[in-house]
């Protein structure tokens, strides 16, 4: 709906496109569907910050390669057709094939399976990773780097922050769905050539998120 944007089956440069972050979702205008055939991350996620929610869905994107997000924007003539108390509408999809115009077969008697994930985020801020178990928002201020941790359910564990082989931080997490966990870290050195890792280690001292800023 977007005469600034590619049509279909065109390409368009993410998250910023002709200067505009379409990450934001108050750049978009009038209606806005795309996929992202190329995506790496094990993830996608929407997240309202104004009222700290949001929805993650995770999947293994080797396997299922199709991610699509659709979403009424500003200018929208009729967003009453869809919601009735003045909020947007936007929806997160996934599938087997990159998008509507791939097909795939399946021979007689097969099947194609994989696990994913689906859950609610309150108070974290968006996720610059998430996984199945905890999702992380890490985000510099200043000299700073205040990273928030999220769960689906409650968690314990240890987080982690490194900048080659000095650790900056090292603090005991407890989360619930209902209560994130902030932590700020100085000390960083953003002029060296090796960037600062967030790690999240489990009561067993397995890794289950590391996120590279």
């Amino acid at each position: 709906g977007d005469s600034a944007l590619p049509d279909a089956h065109g390409v368009m440069a993410w998250p910023v496109h002709d200067g505009r972050d379409m990450a934001l979702y108050g750049n978009w205008r009038d209606w806005l569907g795309f996929f992202a055939p190329n995506l790496r991350a094990p993830f996608t996620a929407v997240y309202d910050d104004a009222a700290q929610l949001g929805m993650v869905r995770t999947f293994p994107p080797d396997l299922a390669q199709g991610a699509k997000l659709f979403g009424f924007g500003s200018g929208f003539g009729d967003v009453g057709a869809y919601t009735d108390d003045g909020s947007q509408y936007v929806e997160m999809w996934g599938g087997l094939t990159p998008t509507f115009w791939d097909y795939t077969t399946l021979a007689a008697n097969a099947s194609v399976t994989w696990d994913e994930f689906w859950y609610v985020l309150s108070g974290s801020g968006g996720p610059s990773l998430a996984t199945d178990e905890v999702a992380l928002s890490v985000t510099r201020e200043g000299d700073a780097l205040r990273v928030v941790v999220a769960a689906p359910r409650p968690f314990r564990g240890t987080l982690l922050v490194t900048q080659g082989d000095q650790q900056l931080l090292r603090e005991d997490v407890v989360v619930r769905p209902d209560a994130s966990h902030v932590a700020i870290c100085g000390n960083i050195a953003w002029n060296m050539g090796t960037r600062p890792t967030v790690r999240i280690v489990d009561d067993a001292g397995r890794v289950i998120a590391s996120y590279e800023v």
